[in-house]
């Protein structure tokens, strides 16, 4: 097979990158095929807020949320969005370089002191999503394989890439490595990056899989917040009060609530998230589980998530290697980031660009990038 383009990764950021470049491709004769990597765990659950701190990230960031927020409206396919809003906390005396451009965005977020109201900001079921993207991707004539593993990536300078896979070779105009479990796949090209485990528990609710959710054809165009009864937004108030405060001014209803790398999170099946860098503190857990009147925890589940050196994500040309590129590094906000990094790599590559910041190292994405919206 001869592919105009190949993306190596199924994850979020892979999955935009195929239904954003097949929208621009001719599936006969410039196909986009989508191949799956070194696998990382799919978030369960993601929260996807606005940047306060970097205001080079801002635009992307505003991108991602009015794309997964408006992705329902847009193709009838449920998302797995839950337009919760955030409450951040944040220090009184911090400067937070993004809070500028986010109101120069018209972003709807306020302060309150210590306390940032992001009423834009939603959760992301990680599954429900790739499986909405996937869809979308084969509508839009994308070749998804996700039962064929790429190997590795033989890039010699004048000749067409070639991709070795589980089931034979593939010719490519180019690569993507989307997601650090592609990355390995181009040796002394990857780039440098740090791993980190989140880790995150349940309470209350009732455990669903995608199976058992309503059908995604018939899913109201908004969730309701917590539509079942054994959670509700005071038992959500009164189980982080002690971290987060009291019950917040404005919006009603419960919020996402975040305190450094803690994440407090809502699902839409009516059950309670905490999760965090390395796992949720015990104090918070513990809170939860006494407001919820629970004696045990639910299920516990972990993901790698992988960042740059200097904790910004990674995208651009693989260095030496023509027509090789990289989109990793994401960290937990690979699903937010995932759509502009998507349409401003497939203009670069389908344009035939050979470098998309014409700079001799791997360098963070910035508001370069092309967005439309």
């Amino acid at each position: 097979m001869r592919a105009r383009l190949v993306i190596i990764g199924s994850g979020t950021t892979g999955l935009c990158l195929a239904l954003e470049a097949a929208r621009r491709t001719d599936p006969l004769s410039a196909p986009v095929l989508l191949l799956s990597g070194s696998e990382i765990t799919t978030p369960g659950l993601e929260l996807c807020r606005h940047d306060l701190d970097s205001a080079d990230l801002a635009l992307e960031a505003r991108h991602g949320i009015r794309f997964w927020s408006g992705l329902q409206a847009r193709t009838g396919r449920g998302s797995g969005w839950n337009p919760c809003g955030a409450l951040v906390e944040v220090s009184a005396e911090g400067g937070l370089s993004g809070w500028g451009r986010l109101r120069e965005l018209g972003v709807n977020v306020r302060r309150e002191g210590e306390k940032v109201f992001d009423d834009d900001a939603g959760t992301l079921d990680g599954e429900r999503a790739r499986v909405c993207l996937e869809a979308l991707a084969r509508e839009a004539g994308a070749v998804v394989r996700l039962g064929e593993r790429a190997l590795t990536v033989h890039a010699e300078p004048s000749s067409p890439l070639v991709v070795e896979t589980t089931a034979g070779e593939v010719n490519a105009d180019a690569v993507v490595l989307a997601g650090a479990g592609a990355t390995p796949l181009t040796p002394g090209g990857e780039p440098e990056l740090v791993r980190r485990t989140w880790r995150e528990r349940s309470f209350g609710g009732e455990e669903q899989g995608v199976s058992e959710r309503p059908g995604i054809e018939e899913e109201p165009l908004v969730l309701d917040f917590l539509p079942s009864g054994e959670l509700d937004a005071n038992a959500v108030a009164e189980a982080f009060q002690e971290r987060f405060g009291g019950q917040e001014s404005g919006r009603a209803g419960a919020r996402a609530r975040v305190s450094g790398d803690l994440v407090a999170a809502p699902e839409s099946g009516g059950r309670l998230w905490v999760g965090g860098i390395g796992g949720p503190s015990g104090d918070a857990a513990g809170l939860a589980a006494r407001a919820l009147g629970e004696t045990s925890q639910g299920e516990e589940r972990e993901r790698a998530v992988w960042e740059g050196p200097d904790g910004s994500p990674i995208v651009g040309a693989v260095p030496g290697r023509e027509g090789v590129w990289v989109a990793c590094g994401f960290g937990v906000s690979a699903s937010l980031f995932a759509p502009a990094c998507a349409e401003g790599l497939a203009s670069r590559i389908l344009e035939g660009a050979n470098g998309w910041f014409q700079h001799p190292r791997y360098d963070a994405m910035r508001p370069s990038v092309n967005w439309r919206g």
